[in-house]
């Protein structure tokens, strides 16, 4: 991705590992929007911010972010998931396909992940 392309969505419940992701792509040169933290509060940013791309972790306490995965692919947003728990997103039949960046991650994962992430299946 294009660091001129335009700013990145973080959907994560976990308030540390958003400012992590945040503090690691605005390092790298990207511009990060606020974090969501919920899919509520990331289709309310999708209303009136169209991101680049997407970074969603797929477990969100008690749901998944499959409703934002949707959204932005109505959008044709890219975006990946970012679990500790890929079987269970891979299970997910009602999930629109993307990368899936494992957790724990490093920096240079995330870099590579959105750098060079495949197309949503579904958008």
């Amino acid at each position: 991705m294009d660091r001129a392309a335009g700013p990145i969505l973080i959907v994560e419940d976990d308030t540390l590992l958003a400012l992590d992701l945040s503090d690691i792509l605005e390092s790298a040169g990207y511009q990060v929007l606020a974090p969501a933290f919920t899919n509520v509060s990331a289709c309310q940013t999708l209303k009136t911010m169209r991101p680049a791309f997407a970074i969603l972790d797929y477990n969100l306490g008690v749901t998944t972010s499959v409703e934002t995965a949707r959204e932005l692919c109505a959008l044709h947003v890219p975006f990946i998931y970012l679990t500790g728990n890929a079987m269970a997103l891979i299970e997910d039949e009602s999930a629109p396909h993307a990368d899936i960046l494992p957790k724990p991650f490093t920096p240079d994962d995330v870099l590579r992940a959105i750098e060079h992430p495949a197309r949503s299946r579904n958008s």
